[in-house]
């Protein structure tokens, strides 16, 4: 696994949402079934993925990283480019 690789989210860890608002477990359970690229992978081996900046109604900004582990993932096909004859 490498930065740059397109991988798509299969499930994130339970302990990861544990002390989060139920907000936040909805924005990070949404990313399951979602493809990210990833930004950077860590001394553990874990693949970091990040979301787009969220605007909430009340203007608070955020977005999450988020450390895969290799049975949380798997790589995204490539997609293909139209052919032009």
């Amino acid at each position: 696994m490498a930065a740059g690789t397109r991988v798509r989210v299969l499930e994130v860890a339970e302990s990861v949402m544990k002390d989060l608002p139920a907000e936040e477990c909805q924005e990070l359970q949404a990313m399951i079934g979602a493809t990210f690229r990833v930004s950077a992978v860590d001394e553990h081996g874990a693949a970091w993925v990040d979301t787009r900046l969220v605007r909430r109604a009340d203007g608070y900004r955020h977005s999450h990283s988020l450390a895969l582990d290799p049975h949380e993932m798997e790589v995204a096909p490539l997609k293909r480019r139209p052919t032009t004859r």
